[in-house]
């Protein structure tokens, strides 16, 4: 499996909280500010391709340490960099960067606030999945109990509560999702969202994980996850959920239009909206997996509502502003 900073040197995509900032929105100047000092986008650049502690930046940009935890504090607060766990008892803790880019979204001005009233989304919870592959290492949980694990099998009776499953490995879940909307209507775009991370025990920043994603069979793309992630509680973490085990994840949005496919804004393969043939049948298959022979086998974590950071389940969203 390859290290982190390998990854990294590949470009792998970091997501931050919002990695799509609309101008409207109440981060955009906390966002624009960071990023109109060279210094901060010094240290940004720093922090994605290594972690580093405060007084390791220092040394990197000859500038006072002081003057460097000022400036990463103000990128922590509008969500540009993130905090890891420390290398040791006593040591200082290191920080990475959460994003590999920075979107800026114009569409709620003028008449494009109608267009985005015709955006409709559907949510699948987390344990109505359909079919799924496991390793022996897997498990499921509902914010009030866990729910499946080793010697239970996934196939519990209510796994229906579920609001976070982990696979580690090799493995996957798959959706069946009702098409009955999205018969008839020329889609102008189709998108899935969803908090993951990496799966390995307890939990490891930087356990990195080859995750792809299929719609009726047809591979779309494969995400690169950089971690299992904690060190932090997740803001929706229930409190009877251990600190040593998986915290939060990164949300994950994979897009596809008649142009190609599109992961966190960036084009991630040639694959249109006409091979997916989501009005053909009853309902469409989403898979969620980590192959078999992926370079980074190291499983997944999809969080529900009722964990990680991100109240959500798996959100499915189109638009079907341009119809036939």
């Amino acid at each position: 499996m390859e290290n982190r900073e390998e990854g990294a040197a590949k470009r792998v995509v970091r997501i931050m909280r919002k990695n799509v900032v609309n101008i409207n929105d109440p981060d955009f100047e906390k966002i624009a500010l960071c990023l109109s000092l060279k210094l901060r986008r010094d240290i940004l650049c720093l922090l994605y391709n290594k972690a580093l502690t405060t007084v390791e930046i220092a040394e990197h940009l000859n500038e006072p340490v002081s003057t460097i935890a000022t400036n990463v504090k103000m990128l922590e607060r509008a969500g540009l960099v993130m905090m890891l766990e420390a290398r040791g008892r006593g040591n200082a803790r290191p920080m990475t960067a959460k994003c590999a880019y920075v979107v800026m979204d114009l569409r709620n001005t003028g008449d494009s606030q109608n267009n985005l009233q015709k955006r409709h989304t559907i949510n699948v919870t987390i344990g109505s999945f359909c079919d799924c592959a496991t390793s022996t290492y897997y498990g499921m949980a509902s914010p009030q109990t866990v729910l499946a694990g080793a010697g239970t099998g996934m196939w519990v009776a209510n796994r229906g509560e579920a609001e976070i499953l982990w696979i580690a490995g090799s493995g996957y879940v798959t959706y069946k999702i009702s098409n009955s909307v999205l018969k008839k209507k020329k889609l102008n775009d189709f998108s899935i969202s969803m908090e993951i991370c990496s799966e390995t025990s307890t939990y490891n920043n930087q356990w990195e994980s080859d995750i792809t994603f299929w719609i009726n069979g047809v591979e779309l793309c494969t995400y690169r996850s950089p971690g299992d992630f904690g060190g932090r509680r997740g803001m929706n973490n229930p409190d009877w959920w251990q600190d040593f085990m998986t915290q939060y994840g990164m949300l994950v949005t994979v897009s596809v239009t008649s142009e190609g496919v599109s992961l966190n804004n960036v084009h991630a393969s040639d694959c249109t909206l006409d091979q997916l043939k989501l009005d053909e049948g009853d309902f469409f298959e989403l898979k969620i997996g980590v192959k078999e022979n992926a370079k980074a086998k190291g499983g997944f974590n999809l969080f529900g509502k009722g964990f990680g950071d991100y109240k959500q389940d798996i959100r499915i969203s189109y638009d079907r502003l341009y119809r036939s």
